[in-house]
């Protein structure tokens, strides 16, 4: 019979392993959802043309990062019916900027009052370049599609519209 000495370090450390799967199975489904999303979003431009931002196709629903996330709070299911897949315009106040634990930045703004939770803005490719000058409290606006809600409203694929006054 084997000791402790002999058994593998996984078999010892069992809470760890668990944990260890876990978090690589949602950074594995994260990123071949990241693939789905670049393969159906990806547009080719001639080499002569400069590459243009397409404008959008639907008309961006307006609406602050306040009265986001206080739908979200009272009713998720028909926050989701409004907003979930759908492209918004969001404003309100910068909260935090930072990346996630996948290194993708985002812009999460102010849910207003004392809550728990933000409207993260998860940026285009491209876009935290315009991040760079923001600070906490800025008012700002940006544009992408509602993912939903978990702990945080989460937009994907944020554009930078600009900075409010």
């Amino acid at each position: 019979m084997a000791d402790a000495t002999q058994t593998s370090w996984f078999a010892r450390h069992k809470v760890i392993t668990v944990i260890l799967i876990i978090f690589g199975s949602v950074v594995i489904l994260y990123n071949i959802g990241k693939t789905d999303e670049s393969e159906t979003t990806s547009t080719t431009t001639p080499a002569d043309e400069p590459a243009t931002p397409a404008a959008p196709e639907e008309e961006a629903i307006p609406v602050t990062a306040v009265e986001l996330f206080s739908a979200y709070k009272e009713n998720t299911i028909a926050a989701d019916s409004q907003y979930k897949d759908k492209l918004v315009e969001v404003s309100g106040a910068v909260d935090n900027i930072g990346k996630d634990i996948l290194d993708a930045p985002y812009v999460s703004m102010n849910c207003g009052g004392q809550c728990f939770g933000s409207v993260q803005c998860m940026l285009k490719a491209g876009e935290d370049t315009k991040a760079l000058s923001l600070k906490q409290g800025d008012a700002v606006t940006f544009r992408g599609r509602v993912d939903g809600y978990l702990m945080n409203v989460l937009i994907r694929e944020c554009v930078f519209v600009g900075q409010n006054e």
